[in-house]
């Protein structure tokens, strides 16, 4: 029996006294039976992402690195806050040098990318980190 993968998305933009929402849910009927949960420490050069035995139908990445906290009594400036983001991001592609970005993840930030693409690679752009990452045959 096929395993069956459920792919949540949404995206909210307020502003201006106006709210605009997109969300939804799909389901498929997994056509291989491999996945991978993997996480993977993310250096400065781009690196294979290890995808296991799966076929890339769906991937989920996600940046896990925490968000910057501040300490009781400390105030954050929004200097502080978009400098620690910027040097935590991981950008991924699907070339060996990420020339090309798919996505750019800051801290605690993740993406679904529905793909047939078998190789796909990952950098840290400032400081290493590290990328959880699903994959699922589709």
């Amino acid at each position: 029996m096929a395993n069956t993968l459920t792919i949540s998305y949404g995206l909210t933009v307020t502003g201006d006294g106006n709210t605009v929402k997109q969300t939804g849910t799909f389901i498929v009927d997994q056509v291989g039976l491999n996945y991978i949960l993997n996480i993977q420490d993310i250096g400065l050069a781009a690196e294979a992402v290890l995808l296991g035995d799966a076929a890339p139908g769906f991937l989920c990445f996600k940046n896990v690195k925490d968000k910057l906290v501040a300490s009781p009594g400390q105030t954050l400036t929004a200097q502080q806050i978009l400098d620690y983001y910027n040097a935590n991001l991981i950008s991924i592609g699907n070339d060996a040098l990420v020339a090309t970005v798919v996505a750019k993840l800051g801290p605690q930030e993740g993406v679904v990318i529905p793909t047939t693409t078998t190789v796909w690679y990952a950098k840290a752009l400032v400081t290493a980190g590290q990328l959880a990452v699903l994959c699922a045959d589709a």
